[in-house]
């Protein structure tokens, strides 16, 4: 007698902490917000100054000669052309570099799901964007729509592609399941994205990406507002990414979330 009670309360607790252990059944949206928020950590003020200004200048040498090379080929008389390409190329290192013009700006960036659709949100310092952008989640396509007719900084007023992943060559990911954290009741864990691209038209100038993300496997989707890897999707849901690159130094990109609502 004594033997059978032993025997079923060492089940009981063998269950109990098997149901503690359990995560959350998948879960994945058919309607509602996932809203992220960009907020930048500057870490080392003059480090950002230092490396944006090495990074810039290695960033339009290359692209200097990859002009050059091009307007070669075909003859062309590059003296007003690469006025335009180097006003091009500084911008973009401003918008995807420096911190010091990001971190004045307000921007969020999510998804507002609707059942076969989702609707991508983009909010820039309250400027109003050129184009709406729904993913169609079945066929797996990307509409842009011109949202207003008299808006002509537009080139096109309706365009329609295959979504599009973001390559995965050079990708290393690593799990710290031991390393844990709840985000808005989903249970997540850390996990560490490692790749390297070129950045700019030439292809020379190679920069090392870090994500540091806390994701989830309660929560599931093909798609997501600021993390494209396909591969990882299908393993995980990341709720919180910090950015980090190796051109610019001393400062890291946070999305964090600012609204959820999933139904």
């Amino acid at each position: 007698m004594k033997k059978s009670r032993k025997t079923l309360l060492l089940l009981s607790l063998i269950t109990a902490l098997g149901c503690f252990g359990q995560s959350k059944a998948v879960f994945t949206p058919k309607t509602g917000k996932l809203i992220f928020k960009r907020e930048i950590n500057i870490t080392d003020q003059k480090l950002v100054d230092s490396t944006f200004l090495n990074g810039s200048n290695k960033v339009l040498d290359a692209e200097t000669k990859w002009f050059n090379k091009i307007m070669g080929i075909y003859k062309t008389d590059s003296t007003h052309s690469f006025s335009s390409q180097d006003s091009i190329t500084r911008k973009a290192m401003d918008n995807f570099f420096n911190p010091n013009i990001m971190n004045s700006e307000v921007f969020l960036q999510g998804f507002e799901f609707k059942d076969s659709i989702i609707e991508v949100v983009v909010e820039k310092d309250n400027i109003k964007p050129i184009y709406r952008s729904t993913i169609k989640r079945k066929k797996g396509l990307k509409l842009l729509e011109k949202i207003d007719e008299n808006d002509h900084r537009a080139k096109f007023s309706t365009y329609q592609d295959k979504y599009k992943y973001s390559p995965e060559n050079n990708l290393v990911i690593e799990e710290y399941r031991d390393q844990t954290k709840i985000i808005n009741g989903y249970n997540c864990f850390k996990i560490i994205v490692q790749q390297t691209q070129s950045f700019g038209r030439s292809k020379n100038v190679i920069v090392h990406y870090k994500y540091t993300m806390y994701g989830t496997k309660e929560l599931q989707d093909k798609y997501h507002p600021i993390i494209n890897f396909k591969s990882l999707l299908t393993k995980y849901y990341p709720l919180e990414i910090i950015i980090t690159n190796d051109l610019v130094k001393g400062y890291e990109k946070v999305f964090s979330l600012k609204e959820v609502d999933l139904k």
